[in-house]
């Protein structure tokens, strides 16, 4: 089964612009990763109207012990490209 369309996605770069976003679309989710939310998306166990995704926010680029963690497009594409976008 496949999600229904998303009317619209934001990738904010700041924390405040993210929550702002947050605040004025209620009925959206996070994105941030994606391991969980795409296979509930899929079996339309959740229906969101927007989603935030919160990987381009470089605040929130680590780990819980402050540790960076690769953040996407920036360190390169995941299927291993030339060179990084940016």
């Amino acid at each position: 089964m496949y999600p229904k369309a998303i009317e619209s996605y934001f990738a904010p770069t700041t924390v405040d612009e993210a929550l702002r976003l947050l605040a004025e679309h209620r009925d959206s989710k996070l994105l941030a990763g994606g391991q969980s939310l795409m296979p509930m998306l899929k079996l339309r166990l959740v229906e969101p109207g927007c989603l935030i995704d919160l990987n381009r926010i470089p605040a929130l680029a680590g780990d819980s012990r402050g540790r960076r963690r690769p953040v996407p497009w920036r360190d390169g594409p995941p299927c291993g490209g030339s060179r990084p976008i940016r």
